[in-house]
């Protein structure tokens, strides 16, 4: 049974209360220094928001600042990221393509990326993480690019052969 978008947006607004984050949002909050202008920038668009507050431009503009996120702003925030990947389902969309990406375990990279997916899935309770695998098969039947739609099967079969437990 195919996933209507409408109800997968309900979901994902009810399983992700909109809570302000207050605390960490990346690893460097507040370094200075070149090399960590990413991170003070994402910090300081989302510091004590919520994910209703992120305007999804922010998200279409900076699609891989997810994966900068520390462990209570990637909970926090990653409704507002799944929300913007379902936008035209019909076309790319770079937001989808990353959180594909992202949810995909990569055995072949040194080093293999699974243990982060892991982490992420931690971060999530099972209401979260069953919302971010219904997202996932929506994609892999819905995402026009085959090579996505076989990234998002495969995300979906770690998730459920994931061993997680709750945070």
């Amino acid at each position: 049974m195919r996933i209507l978008d409408s109800e997968l947006t309900k979901r994902i607004e009810s399983a992700f209360p909109a809570t302000r984050c207050t605390g960490p949002i990346t690893k460097f909050d507040n370094q200075q220094g070149e090399e960590f202008d990413e991170d003070q920038f994402v910090f300081e668009a989302l510091s004590g928001r919520t994910w209703k507050e992120v305007p999804r431009q922010f998200v279409r503009e900076h699609p891989g600042s997810l994966v900068l996120l520390g462990p209570e702003a990637f909970s926090a925030f990653l409704p507002i990221w799944l929300l913007c990947a379902m936008e035209e389902m019909n076309h790319e969309n770079e937001v989808r393509e990353l959180l594909i990406y992202s949810f995909c375990p990569k055995p072949d990279l040194v080093p293999d990326t699974s243990f982060l997916i892991r982490d992420w899935l931690r971060q999530l309770n099972s209401e979260q993480r069953q919302t971010v695998r219904a997202f996932l098969a929506y994609c892999s039947s819905a995402e026009p690019s085959p090579f996505l739609r076989a990234h998002a099967s495969r995300a979906v079969e770690f998730i459920d052969n994931a061993e997680v437990s709750e945070s």
